[in-house]
């Protein structure tokens, strides 16, 4: 009984408490409210009291109407000035912020990478590697079909299934293109580019590219696509070139959060780019209308107006180094519809870093 009546005190003495404190909370409120209102009050008091002697100044003849009305507008304009002055540092601030954000997440991508690949900065370049000697390289392999493909002006499509190479591939092209020419890579699109910063990714990743769509934020690739037609409207071939790397296509036409802007994305990027120096590789398991996002009317031009690599693997899992190219004209200037080309083994992230880091 009595642990009951101590229980039952306690109780009663909390609702006590929480009792007095709402009230106190309530009485402040309401002190406050009546405070800022007396103070509007008195505000307004005054003005009003300003307003009346500067009329009496007036009738009085003290003052004429005309400088009363100008000292009226020069105070307005100080007010004007005020309120812009800090609207500016609002903006400063909030610009401040932007940069101290911008350089934390350049910071991090920075972390990310030398956690992933910590020897990659530390990569040293063989004495007499050059850009020089990467052209000869592409220029040498049969024909010089790879050379041909990374001075294109076309958009590049990697093709192929499961452990075919595809993201390999067309980061070598990436890497290739930034050692020869120097064409910073500005942003990288995958949905799964939260797995891939580890492995497809990793020796792109220094490269300080944006990454957008990661966990496989669909609005977010879509309103990419949407940009990146914009800027192909607004850049020109005397803009520097850049680079940009959309990877699996192949799904995007059936999300809803972008299959429209696939669509209009695909349709522009086969007559747009050249003249934007913008330079794409694009990934996707096949070239069919679904994968390229459903532009009806176009399949000749996109024949013709891309580089379509086609690659392979063994089981799903091993790529094959043989592939198949289409897109590249012949010394007669006619299109080659399809040619089996094979992918060097030096052809390769890992083996191409040496030269990026050369530079």
């Amino acid at each position: 009984k009595d642990e009951i009546d101590n229980e039952s005190s306690f109780q009663r003495l909390e609702y006590f408490k929480t009792a007095i404190k709402r009230q106190g909370l309530i009485t402040r409120t309401e002190r406050d409210l009546q405070s800022h209102e007396s103070e509007r009050i008195n505000d307004k008091h005054k003005k009003d009291i300003d307003r009346r002697a500067d009329n009496l100044l007036v009738q009085e003849r003290y003052i004429s109407l005309e400088e009363l009305q100008q000292q009226y507008q020069r105070q307005s304009e100080l007010e004007d000035l005020q309120f812009n002055n800090t609207k500016k540092q609002f903006a400063v601030a909030d610009s401040v912020a932007d940069k101290s954000i911008a350089e934390n997440l350049r910071d991090k991508r920075k972390a990310d990478a030398e956690n992933i690949n910590p020897s990659s900065e530390k990569v040293k370049a063989p004495q007499g590697t050059t850009a020089q000697e990467l052209v000869q390289l592409l220029k040498n392999h049969e024909g010089g079909w790879l050379w041909d493909v990374i001075e294109s002006t076309k958009p590049v499509w990697v093709l192929g299934g499961q452990g075919s190479g595809k993201s390999s591939f067309a980061a070598s092209i990436v890497m290739c293109r930034k050692a020869i020419f120097d064409w910073n890579i500005t942003s990288i699109v995958d949905a799964h580019g939260h797995k891939n910063r580890a492995k497809a990714w990793k020796l792109l990743i220094p490269l300080e590219p944006e990454l957008i769509g990661e966990r496989n934020d669909y609005l977010a690739i879509g309103e990419a696509m949407d940009e990146a037609v914009q800027r192909w409207s607004d850049r020109t071939e005397n803009d520097t070139p850049i680079q940009t790397l959309w990877d699996e296509l192949t799904q995007l036409s059936l999300q809803d959060d972008c299959k429209e802007s696939v669509k209009k994305f695909v349709r522009h990027s086969l007559t747009d780019v050249r003249k934007a120096a913008e330079y794409l590789v694009c990934i996707s398991h096949a070239f069919t209308n679904a994968a390229s996002g459903n532009a009806e009317g176009f399949n000749d031009l996109r024949q013709s107006e891309t580089i379509q690599i086609k690659r392979k693997s063994k089981n799903g899992r091993v790529p094959l180094n043989h592939a198949e190219i289409s897109g590249l004209y012949n010394d007669d200037g006619n299109l080659i519809e399809s040619k089996r080309v094979t992918v060097p083994d030096w052809f390769y992230p890992d083996s191409l870093l040496r030269f990026i880091s050369a530079r």
